[in-house]
């Protein structure tokens, strides 16, 4: 009986999010052996190892004729690499892309004026989104965004 409960242990896999550094801490256990291992997190297939991210935010926008400036702050503390600027109309179901812009790489605490252009944005709301593709790994990326009128997101 005793070696048919120990025959019928079971393995446990334990996966836990470790509060240090982002880093995700996998634990196996079987029968009285244990081993730990620390995993570098994964952003787009890349390992991270550093905490120092940027954090791009749009903290103004100005719409004029067929322009828009739209100003753009990195309050990360990490040095942004180059990203771009995306413009969006609403069709009245979803919002369609209208132009583009690429930003040159943005230092920590520093602020940049965009400019794009297109002839659809005064005649339509419109949504303005940094790092539309998320290329970059920021420290929030749920503040890419700025709308010209409040309507679906």
């Amino acid at each position: 009986m005793l070696h048919k409960l120990q025959k019928t242990r079971s393995i446990a896999l334990l996966v836990l999010a470790s509060a240090i550094a982002g880093s995700l801490l996998a634990i196996s256990a079987r029968s009285a052996q244990a081993t730990a291992v620390v995993v570098p997190p994964l952003y787009k297939g890349k390992q991270i190892f550093t905490t120092q991210r940027p954090d791009l935010k749009i903290v103004d926008l100005l719409e004029n004729g067929q322009q828009a400036t739209v100003q753009i702050k990195n309050q990360g503390t990490g040095n942004s690499p180059a990203f771009k600027l995306r413009a969006y109309r609403w069709n009245g179901v979803q919002w369609i892309s209208i132009g583009q812009v690429n930003i040159n790489p943005l230092a920590v605490g520093a602020t940049i004026n965009a400019v794009i252009i297109a002839p659809q944005i005064v005649q339509f709301p419109t949504k303005y989104v940094v790092d539309p593709d998320n290329d970059v790994p920021e420290s929030r990326e749920n503040n890419n965004s700025a709308y010209d009128t409040p309507l679906p997101r």
